[in-house]
């Protein structure tokens, strides 16, 4: 759809931080444990995957659900901050789905 191909950038790098978190063993861990903290169930995020068409959509949803949890990520781990989407990002991707 047209709104996808706007957020393409912001959608990539979304990608790029559920990717770096998932082969993080200490972040990973990390997240685990702000859910634990929170009273939450843990959910990993997800990965798109080419082959599934819904893919794409279903690993924005998962991220839109947790941001709470990759949010308190990103503040405990300042160094993640240039891979997390920033407000505006956020909201591009939040208009094209």
């Amino acid at each position: 759809s047209e709104g996808m191909k706007i957020a393409v950038s912001s959608i990539t790098k979304l990608r790029n931080f559920a990717s770096y978190i998932r082969k993080s063993q200490p972040l990973f861990e990390d997240l685990k444990r702000i859910f634990q903290t929170n009273g939450r169930p843990f959910l990993v995020p997800d990965l798109d995957v080419p082959t599934r068409w819904n893919s794409t959509y279903i690993m924005i949803e998962k991220m839109f659900r947790i941001c709470e949890m990759t949010d308190d990520l990103v503040e405990d781990n300042p160094t993640l901050k240039d891979r997390y989407l920033n407000d505006n990002e956020w909201d591009e991707i939040n208009v094209s789905i």
